[in-house]
């Protein structure tokens, strides 16, 4: 495993993997939280998203119409 600065930048190094800082005590969230958006981006506009600009209204937008298209299907086919 390698070391990652602790995300409290309190500049104590942590292992990656553990679930907090040993020193701060400072849970490891900032990390799977950025990991989270990236796929949130992706799922909405496709690889790479992140980097390409997108807001967080455009993204939410996107999921929103995905969402609505999927809802109308379902009721269609009269699951709902």
């Amino acid at each position: 495993m390698s070391e990652i600065q602790c995300i409290n930048k309190c500049g104590n190094l942590t292992v990656e993997g553990s679930e907090y800082c040993a020193d701060c005590k400072t849970i490891k969230i900032l990390e799977d939280t950025e990991k989270f958006v990236e796929q949130v981006f992706e799922i909405a506009f496709g690889n790479e998203a992140y980097q390409k600009g997108y807001s967080y209204e455009e993204v939410v937008r996107e999921l929103r119409h995905f969402s609505d298209l999927a809802l109308e299907k379902q009721q269609e086919r009269g699951e709902i």
